[in-house]
């Protein structure tokens, strides 16, 4: 079996199985040496079939270029490094070195992880990236100090115990149905890993040792901020409060925040690059605080966020601007589509068109930080799309 198109086929190991979830044979009725079949990862070829018959072997390689019916959980654009790093399902993921081509080092190994629920870089430190998801030996969390080329397991969490470890994202892309995503934060430095499984807990030792945070209740699934390494914030909507940390995850403090309290959004993001700037997507309207969410302020007029609040991001800030451009997949004036703002979401411009939708099975998306206009689009079952400003 030859791969190399497709490395990830190893799954980690050192050759590729002959498939599982086997189904769809084809045998060509004008050439007895030309079959293919399905798997749960590929299409399989052979031109040689007829030397089963004198007992020699048969050569098969992917009959797919690239890959279809693949469902994304997760995508981040580093501040240096690979452009992309992705969070697969199924396949766990991968460092994305050249957009053209399959990764020669396959997919994200020691562990390998079934699904890929979360993703996060230290923007101070770029280098330093940690995923959570699920594997078949209990590892929850890995860590990479070179950007997400090789990894090593950390240790999981006493509160994370299975039946109360986050499961990922599941149901279908801007069709509701979507589970939590996996509550872990990485700070801006990379120095602090913060986790919540209903008991927040957080390290300094790149998880090989947790301890329980103080102030934080459970299940409000902290953020970093990505500008100061000390400050972390979780928001309770339903309450009207953010909490927040500037030691560094340790402790955290509450206080009311004006504007939040029925918000309806279901999704907090910290801006790149800028101290207290916080973000919430999801539910009725963007809302937008620039004072570390003692306020909150909805924007007039926005894109409904589809997947829970997940498909929204930052990307490079327009020629002549200092703050990121923002993008978000949802629906504006009855349009669903994939929209940029350069103005803070004062006003959004679509940049898809009918033509291109991809099913609108959007999951997730993120812009990226070094090439103004680019954004990457992770789709429940058609793998992961990027554009570019048309030239």
């Amino acid at each position: 079996m030859d791969i190399s198109p497709t490395p990830y086929l190893n799954f980690g190991a050192r050759a590729p199985k002959f498939g599982w979830w086997m189904s769809a044979l084809a045998l060509d009725p004008f050439d007895s040496n030309h079959a293919m079949y399905g798997t749960g990862a590929t299409i399989y070829v052979t031109h040689d079939l007829t030397n089963a018959d004198a007992a020699k072997p048969t050569q098969w390689y992917p009959e797919a270029a690239g890959m279809e019916e693949t469902a994304i959980i997760c995508l981040m654009s580093p501040t240096e490094g690979a452009h992309l790093i992705s969070g697969f399902g199924d396949i766990g993921g991968f460092v994305h070195d050249d957009l053209d081509v399959s990764p020669p080092s396959g997919m994200f190994t020691n562990p390998v992880f079934t699904n890929c629920d979360a993703l996060y870089g230290a923007d101070l430190n770029p280098k330093v990236v940690v995923r959570q998801g699920r594997t078949n030996s209990g590892t929850q969390i890995a860590l990479s100090e070179d950007g997400g080329h090789s990894w090593r397991p950390t240790k999981t969490p006493a509160s994370a115990t299975p039946a109360t470890r986050p499961t990922g994202l599941g149901g279908r892309g801007g069709r509701g149905g979507f589970q939590r995503p996996a509550a872990l934060a990485l700070s801006a430095d990379g120095s602090t890993m913060l986790y919540d499984a209903g008991t927040p807990e957080y390290s300094v030792d790149d998880g090989a040792t947790w301890t329980a945070v103080k102030g934080l209740p459970g299940n409000l699934r902290p953020v970093a901020d990505r500008a100061n390494a000390k400050k972390f914030y979780a928001i309770d909507q339903v309450g009207g409060k953010v909490y927040t940390s500037t030691d560094g995850g340790a402790m955290f403090s509450a206080a009311a925040a004006e504007g939040l309290s029925g918000s309806g959004g279901t999704r907090v993001w910290a801006t790149l690059g800028i101290e207290g700037d916080l973000w919430i997507a999801g539910g009725r309207a963007l809302l937008h605080s620039t004072d570390g969410g003692k306020t909150f302020k909805p924007l007039a007029k926005t894109p409904s966020v589809m997947a829970g609040g997940l498909c929204f991001g930052f990307g490079k800030a327009a020629p002549g601007k200092t703050y990121p451009a923002l993008f978000a997949a949802g629906t504006l004036d009855g349009v669903t589509g994939v929209y940029r703002s350069d103005d803070f979401g004062k006003s959004w411009v679509r940049i898809n068109d009918d033509q291109h939708q991809y099913g609108t099975r959007f999951r997730c998306l993120c812009g990226d930080p070094r090439i103004y206009g680019r954004v990457y689009m992770g789709t429940d079952g058609r793998g992961v799309v990027y554009g570019d400003i048309a030239q």
